[in-house]
């Protein structure tokens, strides 16, 4: 995970905005490698701009959903094939709204490649992107920008991690909370490591808290009475007691 956590893989998705937006969007003078950098960028920026589910429901994203559902102000477009989908039904794409222009330009150099196809991410020629070759651009992309090994998985778990430390410090709603835990669709092993760490961390925190009351408030093991009564009784045994030696 990047230490400047989400603000930073933020930072070098901005950093690329200008190039996206200044694209041509004429097919003819956009190069192969040109176009397949603009899908990495788009899928990344997309995931670490905006809560994401399964990439898998990126690859059912058209044309016509994209300029109907995902373009529009506070739109979304709603995907049903992903693996959780008996659980949550349907899966929101959002698209940021930093992200507009820069697909804008994708959607007219697309519009332009010859294919039979109304899938939104195709590749130069004209072939849909399956679901593991754009979560291998997103990993791409931070590799190359900022030498980073990060997954979709990785990035989905860093926004449930970051929106529980923004529940626990009173910025988001524990609805917002549960909005982040509904879109990822599940918990990583990465997330399930933070909430066992920070359920151990908050353990001994207690712990420091129990010894704390107990030495303020002098609690002892026997009341009075009984100290007293196992005192005579350890004096009548005298050096015979069990406990005579224990320290």
């Amino acid at each position: 995970m990047p230490e400047g956590g989400l603000q930073a893989l933020q930072a070098t998705v901005f950093g690329d905005l200008a190039w996206a937006q200044g694209l041509p969007t004429d097919i003819r003078l956009v190069e192969k490698e040109t176009f397949r950098r603009l899908v990495s960028f788009l899928v990344s920026g997309m995931y670490v701009l905006a809560p994401q589910g399964r990439i898998e429901a990126f690859t059912t994203l058209t044309l016509r959903s994209t300029q109907q559902q995902l373009l529009l102000p506070g739109g979304c477009a709603l995907s049903n094939t992903f693996k959780t989908y008996e659980k949550y039904g349907y899966q929101p794409i959002t698209l940021p709204p930093e992200l507009h222009p820069a697909l804008t330009v994708y959607i007219e150099l697309r519009r332009r490649i010859n294919t039979v196809s109304n899938t939104l991410f195709v590749d130069f020629g004209g072939r849909p992107y399956s679901s593991t070759k754009l979560g291998g651009f997103v990993t791409q992309y931070f590799r190359s920008s900022m030498d980073l090994h990060l997954t979709t998985t990785a990035i989905r778990s860093l926004w449930e991690i970051m929106s529980d430390k923004a529940l626990k410090a009173a910025v988001i709603s524990p609805a917002q909370r549960a909005a982040v835990m509904n879109i990822n669709g599940h918990s990583s092993q990465t997330t399930k490591d933070y909430y066992l760490r920070t359920a151990r961390e908050e353990d001994a925190r207690h712990g420091t808290e129990v010894r704390n009351a107990i030495l303020q408030h002098d609690v002892q093991l026997l009341d009075a009475q009984s100290r007293s009564a196992a005192s005579a009784n350890m004096h009548a045994w005298g050096t015979a007691h069990p406990c005579f030696a224990a320290p």
